[in-house]
């Protein structure tokens, strides 16, 4: 679900576009392509954004406030209605059950990087300009071939994130 369509179907909830902090929050991380990826609830969610940027790429981050006592419920509620990437799937008897998964082998080509650059006549060091990213920064993505970097480095370059993937 795009988070526009999102805030539009839910405006009574108030949802901002700021991190909180010692603030009882429901949070969504939005991706580049503007989904819901995930769906967490926190006290301190500027801390909990710092351990999920190392996951996945994050675009935005959106919040709601709900009454005392009720993230939890809140934050299940919205993980059944748009079922996130990122998120495990709750059942009905209450109990987590993780989202089926199969064991990838999937990485980033960075051969498809490197022919890209070559084709538009650049270097590393315009992509991670293009992208507001250190040059150090953009190695290390590169280098990890991590298929969660590849989104990102597919929308500095004009490409599809698939064809970063191998």
């Amino acid at each position: 679900m795009n988070i526009e369509d999102f805030i539009n179907e839910n405006k009574d909830l108030n949802i901002k576009e700021y991190s909180l902090n010692n603030t009882s929050v429901v949070y969504f991380l939005c991706n580049f392509a503007d989904e819901v990826v995930y769906i967490g609830k926190s006290l301190h969610v500027g801390n909990r954004i710092i351990n999920h940027l190392n996951r996945f790429p994050i675009k935005s981050i959106f919040y709601v406030k709900p009454p005392k006592n009720q993230a939890s419920k809140w934050e299940k509620e919205f993980i059944k209605k748009i079922n996130p990437k990122y998120n495990i799937v709750f059942n009905d008897n209450n109990g987590k059950q993780p989202r089926p998964r199969t064991k990838s082998t999937m990485k980033m080509d960075t051969t498809k990087i490197k022919q890209e650059l070559e084709r538009l006549g650049k270097n590393q060091s315009w992509l991670a300009n293009k992208m507001n990213v250190s040059r150090q920064l953009l190695f290390y993505m590169v280098k990890s071939k991590k298929i969660t970097h590849a989104e990102r480095i597919a929308k500095a370059l004009n490409l599809d994130p698939r064809d970063l993937i191998k």
